[in-house]
């Protein structure tokens, strides 16, 4: 039997040596590579200095060859030759390209040129850049200037033929001056030193070869090694993943594969000795799953045996019934759902307008709004409060919950949904609100008094605080402030309730609405280590809405993301137009909303979690007033949530007359 932990050490432990080793593997390859290219600089370099010392030697020769020919020949070109020669040596002229290999021996009568010319750069300049030791140098130097001292005799030999009158004795006399002992003294002068020159560079840049191309043995051995030990731990690894995973990875992904694809019934084998091990794991999965799966087809069957009992039960229940068959255009209320509105079942018609004259003028387009958007949005489920009339003239509150049903190409073909009389819930709410009302209004004077007088001093009015008092004053300060936003939630719940809350209808840029409020609010949402992004190029899109309100529930929006949403997060602002509305979305990537919750989502005092609502801030008001304003805005507001994922609020404005859109 494996153990797990043991092995898991050891697979880390190998991981780790495996990193150091391949950093060294690495840069040890690198300094390899390095030494490599020092035993091609040394014999770059002895190349070179082979070179300088040979074009010093070919220019002394390629002088005394065209000194000669001149002599004899008289012919002035190679005279010009000559002094090119000694020009280019000293850096007067350009140099011809590749001019240290063969040149003059390729210039013939025509004064072809093979190379073309490059820079002016003097051989003398070029041995001292050259890195040579003093010693090398002082040689190079003292063969250079006993060429140029050769040159005072080779020109005084062109002068003797250049003299009038010319005679042959002039010329056997100049033929003499480059041919005699004298000459071919100074003509050793010269070559000597560039032999000595060339022993000299021999023997230093053969010691640095040697000592370079020692360095690449050592670092190539050292890079063999570290690749052998790299080696080992990698297959060590691959060991100790085998062992952990009980298999291949292949395997293990082909059992994954299965239980994705809700395979449960083909059992899992584990290998002998693997008990611990991952497929070891995933047998148990999928053993569990296998269970899961057969409980949920039990479960499925109960569920339809169950809904078979409540449309059994539905008749006698106490709420009305309603069904509205779209493909056949026909309508069908229960005796119940008549008799909720004080009549008989034959006092009303099976039709449309029954229900339409009934509900109340101020509540019927907002519903049809709903209804509309749940059918483009393929939204199945929907449920809305609204007002009815009686038989007797007075209006009831009621509670529609409804559902769509789609034929196989999803386009809808009923809808069906129950009615409950809500009124005396209404009553209860109403009175509520009057209470909180008051209790609001008895608070809010005291509460914006203590809070001023805490500013006041936290801001040193009554001199120092000492370091404890100045803390719990920033407490109370905070506190005295969640209190105020708390009593003017309220304030506004009560307006939104009463019809007293005044709402404008301008043509506004909900882009710029969104951008302002999202950078007002950047400070709060970096106080979770959340941040906003919207899309910087987002388009302008004009709507019809109330700048202030419209501000007021995207804050809300914005804030919930942000108290919801994990440390380094990003909360998605998007603005998308359609035909008649835009649609605004905030997505977070909490961990969504609790099954047990939706539905008391946007009901006033809403918490998920009261214990950590406390300690985020909020009262549960939020969401409820922005539906509210949202509502009266002639908009609507939703989300989509999943457990694990996040959740994405939603809200829609309608558009202006001004917005296009493409």
């Amino acid at each position: 039997m494996i153990n797990p932990k043991d092995h898991l050490y050891r697979l880390t432990t190998h991981f780790r040596w495996a990193m150091a080793v391949l950093g060294l593997f690495i840069a040890s390859f690198l300094i390899y590579l390095w030494t490599e290219n020092q035993v091609d600089l040394a014999h770059e370099s002895r190349l070179q200095s082979f070179k300088l010392a040979q074009e010093l030697r070919q220019s002394s020769d390629d002088l005394t060859r065209m000194v000669r020919t001149y002599i004899v020949t008289g012919n002035p070109l190679y005279k010009q030759h000559f002094q090119e020669i000694l020009a280019i040596r000293d850096g007067k002229i350009p140099r011809p390209v590749n001019y240290d290999s063969i040149y003059w021996d390729l210039v013939l009568s025509d004064d072809h040129r093979p190379n073309p010319a490059g820079e002016a750069t003097s051989l003398l300049g070029r041995m001292r850049a050259a890195g040579f030791t003093k010693e090398e140098f002082d040689k190079l130097a003292e063969a250079k200037a006993n060429s140029d001292t050769l040159t005072h005799t080779e020109f005084a030999a062109m002068a003797l033929v250049e003299s009038e009158p010319m005679s042959d004795q002039k010329r056997s006399q100049a033929i003499l001056m480059v041919h005699d002992a004298a000459y071919h003294d100074a003509k050793a002068g010269i070559m000597r030193p560039i032999s000595e020159f060339t022993t000299l560079v021999d023997q230093r840049t053969i010691k640095v070869i040697d000592d370079a191309e020692q360095k690449t043995v050592l670092m190539r051995s050292t890079f063999i090694l570290l690749g052998v030990t790299l080696g080992w731990l990698i297959w060590s690894i691959q060991r100790n993943v085998r062992t952990i995973l009980g298999g291949t990875v292949s395997e293990v992904h082909d059992h994954i594969s299965r239980l994705g694809r809700g395979d449960f019934s083909t059992p899992i084998t584990t290998k002998k000795g693997m008990s611990n091990s991952v497929i070891a794991l995933l047998a148990e999965t999928q053993s569990k799953l296998h269970y899961i799966d057969t409980q949920r087809q039990l479960a499925e069957q109960a569920t339809k045996e169950s809904e078979e009992r409540f449309n059994l039960a539905i008749t006698g229940a106490n709420d009305g019934l309603w069904d509205r068959n779209l493909a056949q255009n026909t309508v069908y209320y229960s005796p119940r759902w008549k008799s909720m509105l004080g009549y008989e079942d034959h006092e009303l018609a099976n039709t449309y307008a029954t229900w339409a004259g009934q509900v109340h003028p101020e509540d019927i387009d907002t519903i049809l709004e709903k209804i509309d958007h749940c059918l483009t949005h393929k939204i199945d489920r929907f449920q809305h409060e609204y007002r009815i009339r009686q038989k007797n003239g007075q209006y009831i509150w009621v509670l529609d919950r409804g559902m769509i049903m789609r034929d196989e190409n999803q386009t809808a073909t009923r809808l069906v949904g129950i009615q409950t009389d809500i009124s005396e819930q209404k009553y209860v709410e109403r009175m509520k609100n009057e209470f909180i009302s008051t209790v609001s209004h008895e608070l809010r004077t005291p509460l914006t008094s203590i809070h001023g007088s805490l500013h006041l001093l936290d801001g040193g009015v009554m001199g120092e605080l000492p370091f404890k008092a100045h803390d719990m004053v920033k407490v109370a300060i905070k506190n005295s402030q969640r209190l105020i936003n708390l009593v003017n939630e309220i304030l506004d719940m009560e307006k939104l309730m009463s019809n007293m809350m005044i709402f404008q209808k301008d043509e506004i840029d909900i882009t710029t609405i969104v951008r302002q409020t999202m950078f007002n609010n950047i400070s709060y949402a970096t106080s979770f280590g959340v941040r906003y992004a919207m899309a910087p190029k987002q388009e302008k899109c004009m709507v019809i809405g109330d700048a202030d309100r419209l501000s007021q529930v995207v804050t809300n929006l914005l804030t919930n993301a942000a108290k919801f949403s994990k440390p380094g997060d990003t909360v998605n602002i998007r603005i998308i137009p359609t035909n008649e509305f835009a649609r605004i979305e905030i997505e977070d990537h909490g961990d969504g909303i609790p099954l047990a919750f939706r539905s008391k989502l946007f009901g006033e005092f809403a918490q998920a979690n009261s214990s950590n609502t406390r300690q985020q801030g909020g009262a549960g008001l939020g969401l409820n007033i922005a539906k509210k304003m949202i509502a009266k805005m002639g908009g609507d507001i939703g989300y989509i949530t999943e457990i694990g994922v996040g959740t994405t609020f939603w809200f829609t404005m309608p558009l202006a007359s001004t917005t296009v859109v493409v």
